[in-house]
């Protein structure tokens, strides 16, 4: 419907439907980016004692599982009280996810 289009969730100039859309789309990348990272892994462990290569193939595969699962987690880390869709966390838990997401 019309008005459902227009309709804004709190302080937020997005539609319910459109949040969930934010919210879920990053996470499909998420698993996509882990299970590819997961692959890497088990390919540069096969073969580390090769060269450099594989030795640095292990050390970006942890990398893009340890980043892919705090994108999985996603908005689950906000804070319940912002009102967004999704957000379970405290302000605790959006602290370290920004901090991980950074390091």
């Amino acid at each position: 419907s019309a008005s459902n289009t227009t309709t804004t969730t709190g302080d937020f100039p997005y539609t319910y439907q459109q949040q969930k859309i934010l919210a879920n789309v990053p996470r499909a990348a998420a698993a996509v980016s882990f299970a590819c990272g997961l692959a890497m892994l088990q390919r540069s462990l096969a073969r580390r004692r090769v060269n450099i290569f594989h030795r640095m193939g292990v050390g970006m595969s942890v990398h893009l599982i340890l980043y892919a699962s705090w994108n999985l987690y996603g908005p689950a880390a906000v804070p319940a009280s912002t009102g967004l869709y999704g957000a379970h966390g405290t302000t605790a838990t959006c602290t370290a996810m920004g901090f991980f997401l950074q390091v």
